[in-house]
């Protein structure tokens, strides 16, 4: 490689060149990869922040449901489990607060339903009236909101065996149940909610979009097993998190075990920095301008040199030396070459003259003396002045010489 070098100027300019821009890019190079982990933590931060910001307006929705159960389950007309009453309060409840809810039950001690709404959250009405006499004191959330001492339980998002019938599509509900209790403290029957996960799917939806208007970063809400509540992830997206948030809950309700992941836009998404762009716009100008100074330098420098040194054997051997580049030049690399053209040109004539006077030493050594005659010593010495004159250019030189 060192031998490779020392015989090629080209390569040696093209060497000293990326030495001399080597700082420059370096600098460049360094300031690119701050500028673009500056911009990195700067969408890190604020997938943090929309993840807070996200996981709080999802504890407070949850919460809102869990102290609307508390609250209906303590009304004069619930406690006293009035049946003429009970589905009014229930519409008033689903279509008040739609579209949060699909339904609304009222539980007997017993297990059985003794109300229901009767409308959907549009004003609608709903065939819940199959829904009266049925016996719910074998499920879970019934048993769990009559024995138990929490002021409301959870149930998971799930699909229900009374959402179903009633409202003809299936899809996952989240269940409130609080119990029903009188003046003296015992339970008298469930008040439990039916809670929509559509409406929790869109509010997250408008956070996830509308952080920021050239920004979307993907969500997914998982519960406590990992499985996927929400996600606005498409397909193929990045797998790798920037930021995870755990629901601590809000106010009196302690939360459920949710979590919200935040992912990175999806491709496409350019953060416009002004530091990344300047400093791009830097490395281009360093590398244009070392690109246009080697072709300044090779076409100005090296290739005449080059050219020279390409000329060289041929002066060696005497041929025809071509005009170069450099010529028409008026400094130190025109006057080499003009020079080198000039050596050229007397070396080739030296040549002529030595050929010519090896012309001339044949003719003389063909001439016989004892056969000279008038003539013949006439042709002869007019052949020696001829060469003479072509030889040194000094005709009364050289006729001075055979006069003497």
């Amino acid at each position: 490689m060192t031998a490779f070098f020392q015989r090629h100027i080209v390569a040696q300019f093209g060497l000293w060149i990326i030495l001399s821009l080597a700082p420059s890019i370096g600098v460049a190079v360094w300031v690119a990869g701050e500028a673009h982990r500056a911009q990195h933590r700067t969408v890190t931060t604020a997938a943090e922040a929309l993840g807070r910001h996200a996981m709080d307006a999802v504890d407070r929705v949850v919460f809102e449901r869990y102290s609307d159960t508390i609250v209906f389950s303590q009304l004069p007309a619930v406690r006293a489990l009035d049946r003429r009453l009970l589905p009014n309060i229930a519409d008033t409840l689903v279509t008040t607060y739609a579209p949060y809810y699909e339904l609304a039950l009222v539980v007997a001690r017993t297990g059985l339903i003794v109300a229901t709404n009767r409308s959907a959250g549009a004003g609608r009405a709903i065939e819940s009236a199959s829904l009266i006499g049925q016996s719910v004191a074998h499920e879970a959330w019934f048993q769990r909101a009559v024995q138990g001492t929490a002021p409301v339980q959870i149930e998971d998002f799930h699909h229900d065996a009374f959402v179903e019938p009633v409202l003809g599509r299936s899809q996952p509900v989240m269940s409130f149940s609080a119990p029903i209790r009188d003046g003296a403290g015992r339970v008298g029957g469930v008040w439990a909610t039916r809670f929509a996960r559509a409406s929790l799917e869109a509010g997250l939806a408008m956070v996830s979009a509308g952080h920021a208007a050239e920004r979307s970063f993907p969500l997914v809400l998982v519960d406590r097993s990992g499985a996927d509540i929400f996600s606005s992830m498409q397909h193929g997206e990045a797998t790798a998190p920037l930021a995870s948030v755990a629901s601590v809950g809000f106010s009196t309700y302690p939360g459920i075990g949710w979590s919200l992941r935040v992912y990175e836009p999806p491709r496409g998404f350019v953060e416009r920095n002004p530091t990344a762009i300047f400093v791009g716009g830097v490395g281009l100008l360093i590398v244009g301008g070392g690109a246009f100074l080697f072709f300044v330098l090779h076409r100005t420098i090296v290739r005449p040199i080059v050219h020279l040194a390409g000329q060289a054997p041929r002066l060696v051997s005497a041929e025809f030396v071509e005009a170069g580049p450099g010529t028409t030049r008026h400094d130190e690399l025109g006057q080499l070459e003009q020079s080198l053209l000039e050596v050229n040109r007397l070396i080739r004539e030296q040549i002529s003259r030595l050929q010519g006077l090896r012309d001339v030493s044949r003719e003389l050594q063909q001439v016989q003396v004892q056969e000279i005659d008038e003539a013949t010593l006439h042709r002869f010495l007019s052949l020696v002045i001829q060469k003479a004159v072509e030889l040194t250019g000094a005709r009364y030189g050289a006729v001075g010489v055979f006069d003497e």
